[in-house]
C-alpha cells in the first residue's frame, strides 16, 4: 500500500512539474504565470490531500477569502503550503534558504512562490515592495510570520518587518490556524507528532517517505479572526494581535 502511494505521489509531482513547465514557456506575462502556477498548485494539492488521505476539516465560511488578501498563518510542516493552497490559489512567501532545498525549493518555485531574504536587512525594503505590489494586483498571498516551523507545542513569536508592506492601507488580513488534530486515528502528542511536524534538523526525505507510510491524517483549519491593516497604526501592533488571535485559537 506504501509502496502504491510513493508511486502516485510522485506521478502527481511529475504531472505537476510538467503542467509548470508548460506555463513557464507559453506565458510571457509574469503576472499571468503566477496567476496560473497559483492555480496548478491549487489543483494539485487537492489530488495530493486525497492520495495522502489527509483531511481538512473547515467550516465553509472559513473557505471564504477575498483576492488581494494576505493570509497569516502558525507554521508546523511543509504540508501547511499544500492545506492551504488546497482550499483556494496563494502566492506563498518563501526563504531563500527554501528556495535553495532541491525539492522544495523546485516546488515552491513551481507553485508560485515568491522569496525573501530574512537574514539581510538590506533585503528587506524591496521585499517589502515587492509584496505589497501583488496584492495591488490582486494576489492573495500567504505568509508564515514565525519564520520557520516549530514542534507545536506554542506558537513561536511573529516576525514584523514584511508587514510594513500593509500598514496604513485597506488590506484585509486573514488570520489562520492550523492544528493537526489525529495520525492514523491517535491523538497527537509528543511521541507521533514528528511524523507530520518538520523542524530544526530534520531531513526532507526520510521525513517525507515517513509521511506517506501514514493512513490518515486529521487537521483542522480555523479563521482565527479578520483584522484590516489601516485599523493599526504600527506592524508591531497588528503582528501582536495576530500572534494572539491565532494563539488563541491554537
Amino acid at each position: 500500500m506504501k509502496y502504491l502511494k510513493v508511486i502516485t505521489t510522485f506521478s502527481l509531482f511529475i504531472a505537476f512539474f510538467i503542467i509548470s513547465f508548460f506555463i513557464y514557456i507559453l506565458v510571457y506575462d509574469k503576472y499571468l504565470r503566477l496567476k496560473y502556477n497559483a492555480k496548478n498548485t491549487h489543483l494539485f494539492s487537492k489530488l495530493f490531500l486525497k492520495v495522502c488521505g489527509i483531511n481538512i476539516h473547515i467550516n465553509e465560511s472559513d473557505k471564504s477569502i477575498a483576492n488581494g488578501s494576505l493570509i497569516i498563518s502558525n507554521h508546523l510542516s511543509y504540508l501547511d503550503m499544500i492545506l492551504i493552497a488546497s482550499i483556494l490559489p496563494v502566492v506563498f512567501v518563501s526563504s531563500m534558504e527554501v528556495n535553495g532545498s532541491p525539492l522544495l525549493g523546485l516546488f515552491a518555485r513551481c507553485g508560485g512562490s515568491i522569496f525573501i531574504e530574512r537574514r539581510k536587512k538590506t533585503a528587506i525594503h524591496s521585499d517589502i515592495k515587492k509584496i505589497e505590489h501583488l496584492l495591488s494586483k490582486g494576489f492573495t498571498i500567504l505568509l508564515f510570520p514565525e519564520g520557520t516551523t516549530s514542534n507545536g507545542e506554542y506558537i513561536l513569536p511573529f516576525k514584523s518587518s514584511l508587514l510594513n508592506s500593509v500598514i496604513n492601507k485597506n488590506i484585509t488580513i486573514e488570520n489562520l490556524c492550523i492544528k493537526y488534530l489525529t495520525i492514523d486515528g491517535k491523538v497527537i502528542n509528543n511521541r507521533n507528532r514528528d511524523y507530520i511536524y518538520y523542524y530544526g534538523n530534520m531531513t526532507f526525505w526520510p521525513h517525507f517517505f515517513n509521511l506517506l507510510g501514514l493512513q490518515k491524517i486529521e487537521v483542522e483549519i480555523k479563521k482565527a479572526g479578520t483584522l484590516n491593516a489601516k485599523d493599526f497604526s504600527s506592524r508591531k501592533e497588528l503582528v501582536n494581535c495576530s500572534h494572539k488571535l491565532i494563539a488563541e485559537k491554537y
